[in-house]
């Protein structure tokens, strides 16, 4: 296990984060709260309208729920990202998402695979799981000579840690060998001692929220379940694993101490904590996420 601290940001980037703080404070609310409706949410025509223009794509159905997967025409690599999005298990990909995977097409090559899977308050973790594993067995079907990578941000990255662990679990053979975490939530008990800390610096989430949509998602089920937080799970021969946070979110300190489980069971987990960044910074446009991408991209390529 290894953790880089990373202490400096760029000048453009404080000034973002400073009109992000600002913001916040003036409509004195967290500025992610809207993003996180508890409604019936909406099956949309994917992917959006340019990546049908710039890649080609096949659709496949899972219960109701698309699986998209794009690549670019002249594509000549085998490697292929199952990206699971963030939401909070109860919202869909959002353009952010599709402004990231976009990027990893352009810059990466290979295949990126998007699934619409289940969210609350109408389906719960066990939906969840049941058709990203069918997904999956999908994918593995038709690209059988495609090596895959687990890649996931907030709830995405909580769900892609989880997933892992159940392909493991299962002896799947094709099972992704890298997998990469931004800001993942690992931990929906919301009883980590240092949570309250943690938001106040907090610009985008607040506790309250991320309680209800927990709540929502494991349905009364014990939430130390794996299956809804991968925190309290084997984390043995899960493959080489990068996760990448910021020190002014919420989730700072499961993330960290989820780096402090590798540590203590000499795990193959790498984690790059970046000052001031908010959750999710790594996949929105600042600076430092390009530095990020190089890193992740270096990551990936690295043994093939």
């Amino acid at each position: 296990m290894k953790l880089t601290d990373f202490t400096e940001i760029s000048g453009s980037t404080r000034f973002m984060l400073n009109a992000m703080n600002a913001l916040s404070r003036m409509q004195n609310r967290k500025l992610f709260d809207d993003h996180f409706p508890l409604e019936e949410s909406e099956i949309e025509n994917l992917p959006p309208y340019l990546f049908r223009r710039a890649y080609q794509f096949d659709r496949e159905w899972i219960q109701q729920h698309q699986m998209i997967t794009m690549w670019k025409e002249d594509n000549q690599s085998n490697r292929h990202i199952l990206y699971l999005h963030g939401g909070g298990y109860v919202s869909q990909g959002s353009t952010l998402h599709w402004y990231f995977i976009d990027k990893l097409l352009r810059d990466l090559g290979g295949r990126v695979t998007f699934i619409d899977y289940p969210t609350a308050p109408d389906f719960c973790y066990r939906d969840t799981h049941h058709v990203v594993s069918e997904g999956f067995q999908l994918l593995m079907s038709n690209y059988p000579e495609d090596d895959f990578v687990l890649m996931g941000d907030s709830a995405g990255g909580g769900l892609a840690l989880s997933f892992a662990q159940v392909l493991r679990d299962k002896g799947v053979e094709r099972r992704p060998r890298k997998v990469v975490l931004y800001s993942p939530w690992v931990d929906l008990t919301m009883t980590h001692p240092k949570l309250e800390e943690a938001e106040a610096k907090d610009d985008l989430l607040s506790k309250k929220i991320l309680e209800d949509v927990a709540k929502a998602y494991s349905k009364g089920d014990d939430r130390t379940n794996p299956l809804i937080s991968p925190i309290f799970g084997d984390l043995h021969d899960l493959g080489e694993i990068q996760v990448y946070f910021g020190t002014h979110e919420i989730l700072e300190p499961e993330c960290a101490e989820l780096l402090q489980i590798a540590e203590e069971q000499d795990l193959p987990i790498e984690g790059f904590r970046y000052a001031f960044m908010p959750h999710v910074w790594a996949i929105m446009p600042f600076e430092e996420s390009n530095f990020a991408f190089q890193l992740m991209k270096t990551f990936l390529i690295r043994h093939e």
